[in-house]
């Protein structure tokens, strides 16, 4: 075969792999045909793989591009990085870094998860617009606030698919990692100067290290149901520098910090009981029907504002074997259950 038919098979090869790259079906094909012409194809490439970074609508494919256009050392596929870059940004309506962890938490979903539809941008299905509703349920969701992600859900995930690009999240302020196997707290968590609200509970959590030093804006942290051995100097300190509401509602000062703790170990606020029904003051019976059937945790107090009972659950007591010693500074209890 001579070269001017070498050639002319060549190009006849190439508009096969261009073809299937924009018009197949498949997107299995897709992924061949976008391989073989980053790899074979270089200058000819330009158009058909910017058509595809702007309309292919399967995630697999464009994580393909991805990866090729990284591995290629080809200077022309930098605008065609760009041009990925715009497209993610436009999707997730956030900067690129953060809409690159977006995109990857897209692709493990569609991975993973059974009924997830594989096309890029059904994550934004997954969008909330206040936080009350990420409080509801667990499962992956998401607040987006100024072109930032600020607040995110990912209670009930495997640890080892959190993509290493959750660091870009420069903006967090709610962070929920509930129910995910940690055994130990993650180090990317310290990446997150902004954070506000950190959930971690029904994790397998023995010790907790100081969070206070890196996260110096967190006013709010859960760790209900780990199995921590003693309670942290730090954790003290920290709940009485966040026991304010407590002393709003009569709590004596120097004791509010004991409530804040316990707060913090059983995930809840704890409720004052209503002082004008004898009921709550006198009958266990009944605020431990309260405690399993409303989810609400109760304290009450004195005319002198000294807690004088907590009513918890049998299940928080036993996974909170340190607290002890700090309801043993509360002088005027006369029951905690």
């Amino acid at each position: 075969m001579d070269f001017e038919s070498t050639d002319l098979f060549s190009k006849k090869i190439y508009k096969i792999y261009e073809y299937s790259l924009i018009s197949d079906d498949n997107w299995i094909v897709r992924i061949t045909a976008a391989k073989q012409i980053i790899q074979n194809f270089n200058k000819e490439s330009l158009v058909p793989l910017k058509w595809a970074i702007q309309h292919d609508k399967s995630p697999f494919v464009l994580k393909t591009l991805i990866e090729l256009l990284y591995d290629v050392k080809y200077q022309e596929f930098n605008t065609l990085l760009e041009e990925i870059n715009f497209r993610l940004e436009s999707i997730y309506e956030v900067i690129h870094e953060e809409a690159r962890f977006l995109f990857e938490l897209e692709i493990i979903l569609a991975e993973n998860e059974e009924g997830f539809e594989a096309k890029i941008g059904l994550l934004n299905r997954n969008r909330m617009m206040s936080l009350d509703e990420m409080l509801i349920g667990d499962g992956v969701c998401f607040m987006i606030e100024n072109g930032h992600v600020i607040a995110l859900n990912l209670s009930g995930w495997n640890v080892k698919d959190i993509p290493k690009s959750i660091t870009t999240l420069s903006k967090i302020q709610h962070l929920d990692l509930g129910k995910m196997g940690f055994e130990e707290v993650p180090d990317f968590l310290y990446s997150f100067s902004q954070l506000k609200t950190l959930d971690l509970r029904k994790n397998k959590l023995k010790s907790v290290p100081d969070l206070t030093q890196e996260l110096q804006t967190l006013d709010n942290l859960n760790l209900k149901e780990n199995p921590i051995s003693e309670i942290p100097n730090w954790l003290f300190v920290f709940a009485r520098k966040k026991s304010s509401q407590y002393v709003k509602e009569g709590v004596n000062k120097d004791e509010a910090p004991v409530l804040r703790l316990l707060e913090i170990l059983v995930g809840q606020k704890l409720k004052q009981a209503d002082k004008k029904k004898d009921w709550v003051v006198y009958c266990k019976a009944w605020l431990y029907r309260l405690c399993y059937c409303c989810g609400a945790r109760y304290y009450t107090i004195d005319e002198e504002g000294d807690v004088s009972g907590i009513y918890l659950s049998a299940r928080e007591n036993l996974y909170q074997k340190s607290s002890p010693k700090h309801i043993d500074s509360l002088k005027f209890v006369k029951e905690y259950c």
